[in-house]
């Protein structure tokens, strides 16, 4: 019987073409996939090669930077905010914090059980929080009908990784198919990008289909702010003016602090509470 990775296979209908290896479809239903990347060159060119540090998450040029928090699930796979574990351990809540810093609680706190299940995503952010972002967002920017947005290339699904099979079982990897095979990649400090455009809107497709993956990088045509999940974080980064990362630091929907463009991102960045074990 037929797995639901039927419905996304394609097979090419002349004799030479039916020896190649099945294809699939990964991408978001309505979105254009682009071969042609030339609309981030700016990207690319505006990264730091410090790869540690914000810069080589997002290009320079903005005025103002946001870390948004990848919310923990409890047992009823609800939010739960950074903040609140914090309060629970008695660790730190600064805009340095680590999960790891923060989910351990200090003597006398952690009391009662912990009130997270689930830690945060590391890679890419649940669907409500990006349509959450995304919604912020639209207000500052005049082109939310034109939008792009890159997805890492080193998914299995989009490199013809091993773990892919076809559907009668047999298990002969399937063929990348030939639109991600020729397309160009932006490139990135480490990671590389498949490329779509879209509106705004649109970032729900990307959790529609089952085989198509969260964008790591996305933003508007007037380049406004720009937004980057880089696929080892449990946080998103955001680039804009003033006005822009100042909603998002006052948005109740999200959990963001400040961000410092020079400043480290991974895990060691939080002396307090890593530096602070008892």
């Amino acid at each position: 019987m037929m797995n639901l990775f039927s419905r996304w296979f394609r097979r090419s209908s002349t004799g030479a073409q039916q020896r190649d290896a099945p294809e699939y479809s990964v991408h978001p239903p309505g979105l254009t996939f682009l071969t042609d990347v030339s609309v981030g060159r700016w990207v690319e060119d505006g990264f730091s090669p410090r790869f540690s540090t914000l810069g080589a998450l997002v290009p320079d040029g903005f005025e103002a930077h946001a870390r948004v928090l990848h919310p923990a699930l409890d047992d009823a796979f609800e939010p739960v905010q950074w903040s609140t574990v914090a309060k629970w351990s008695g660790r730190v809540h600064h805009p340095l914090m680590s999960f790891e810093g923060i989910s351990s609680p200090v003597d006398g706190h952690g009391a009662g059980g912990r009130p997270w299940l689930e830690d945060p995503n590391h890679g890419s952010m649940e669907e409500e929080t990006a349509t959450e972002l995304a919604a912020s967002l639209s207000r500052f920017t005049g082109t939310p009908q034109h939008c792009y947005f890159g997805v890492w290339e080193g998914f299995g699904q989009y490199s013809g990784g091993a773990a892919m099979v076809t559907s009668d079982g047999r298990g002969r990897p399937l063929g990348i198919p030939r639109d991600i095979r020729r397309a160009r990649r932006v490139r990135g400090v480490g990671r590389d990008y498949l490329l779509y455009a879209g509106r705004l809107e649109q970032i729900t497709e990307f959790y529609s289909n089952f085989l198509s993956e969260p964008p790591n990088i996305w933003w508007p045509e007037d380049r406004a702010w720009f937004v980057a999940t880089d696929i080892d974080l449990d946080s998103t980064y955001v680039g804009g003016n003033r006005e822009c990362i100042a909603a998002l630091l006052d948005d109740d929907t999200l959990e963001a602090v400040p961000a410092d463009p020079n400043a480290s991102i991974g895990m060691t960045a939080d002396t307090i509470n890593l530096g602070n074990p008892t």
